[in-house]
């Protein structure tokens, strides 16, 4: 055994998040008819911690993983990085979310729910708004409400070249992603750009998106918004879509209601969808929220798109091109 001073040591957190709900969920054209499902989503545990190795450094980690609340499934990998920080900002080394893709959930009144603007993601025919392995990134001190997060992805995926032989010791799958946040008071702004190459994908063309999103806030309202631009998704040529989506919050006592509307407009033709959603949050105390929603989503003849087809493990109805599909959904949220 190894005796260190206690003072030198920082108690570990247990953390997470449990979001499930009791859903119906039906598709316009669809043989299945209507289909009723308990959902979790993106329900979590994780540990997480610092300590302090002195002049004014410490050593910072988080270790989570994905729960299926159902009660089947096996744990899902989220994010786990180790690192060092100190008044130069926070090196850390692990698996993690593209800043790209942080900024975006920042602005999402549905996030981890049935109609949220990753739903869109599925029309893209994209793989930028993730989470990734070999995750090497920097993220600098806020100063005024500004702050900054670059990281550098390792042969993402693995990588195969064009020629179809393993060449994930070679780095020619590199990815990049950074972005710029101001968080002050009731304004929230964040911008972030994504690049992947290409030979991940089997092809030599890069992907790549930007995205810009924002809230603001006054009294009891919220209004949330974000623009997405996406140039040959999944490294296939001229295969480029954007997303914007526009939401509003009001809280009134322990109650939130809330509207959100997402737009997908696809450069090929008959790909196009949107999506809507309008929910009701109750506080029914600082750490547990019960929720009722609707969401629903309409297709161009050539695309699928689902208001359910975010992550969430349980509904997995499929969807009709060309079709709409909507849920109902009642749920709980609670926080530890």
């Amino acid at each position: 055994a190894v005796m260190v001073p206690a003072s030198s040591m920082a108690a570990a957190t247990l953390y997470g998040k449990i979001n499930v709900d009791v859903s119906y969920a039906k598709v316009k054209d669809s043989v299945d008819g209507g289909n009723i499902s308990a959902n979790s989503n993106s329900s979590r545990v994780g540990v997480k911690g610092s300590e302090d190795i002195g002049s004014g450094m410490k050593v910072v980690y988080q270790m989570e993983w994905g729960v299926d609340m159902r009660g089947s499934g096996t744990l899902s990998n989220r994010n786990r990085f180790i690192g060092i920080g100190g008044g130069f900002g926070t090196f850390l080394v692990g698996r993690h979310d593209t800043p790209t893709k942080i900024i975006g959930r920042k602005a999402d009144l549905f996030n981890d729910s049935m109609g949220n603007t990753r739903v869109m993601n599925a029309g893209t025919g994209a793989t930028l708004d993730v989470r990734v392995d070999n995750v090497i990134a920097y993220a600098t001190p806020k100063l005024s409400g500004f702050s900054a997060l670059l990281a550098y992805v390792a042969d993402v995926n693995g990588s195969t070249s064009s020629g179809g032989s393993n060449t994930a010791h070679n780095n020619d799958s590199d990815a990049w992603s950074g972005n710029v946040m101001y968080n002050n008071g009731p304004v929230y702004v964040g911008a972030g750009y994504t690049r992947i190459k290409g030979a991940v994908f089997g092809s030599a063309t890069n992907q790549s998106m930007w995205r810009l999103a924002g809230s603001f806030k006054m009294s009891g309202a919220k209004i949330v918004g974000s623009y997405t631009s996406i140039s040959d998704g999944n490294g296939v040529l001229n295969n480029d879509s954007k997303i914007w989506h526009l939401g509003g919050a009001y809280t009134f006592g322990t109650n939130t209601a809330k509207v959100q509307y997402a737009k997908l407009s696809h450069d090929t033709a008959n790909m196009d969808a949107n999506t809507w959603a309008l929910g009701l949050d109750h506080a029914m105390s600082k750490r547990s929220t019960a929720y009722i929603s609707y969401a629903r989503s309409g297709n161009d003849s050539g695309q699928v798109v689902t208001p359910w087809s975010n992550g969430s493990v349980g509904q997995s109805m499929p969807g009709v091109a060309g079709s709409s599909a909507q849920a109902f959904t009642v749920g709980i949220i609670h926080k530890f």
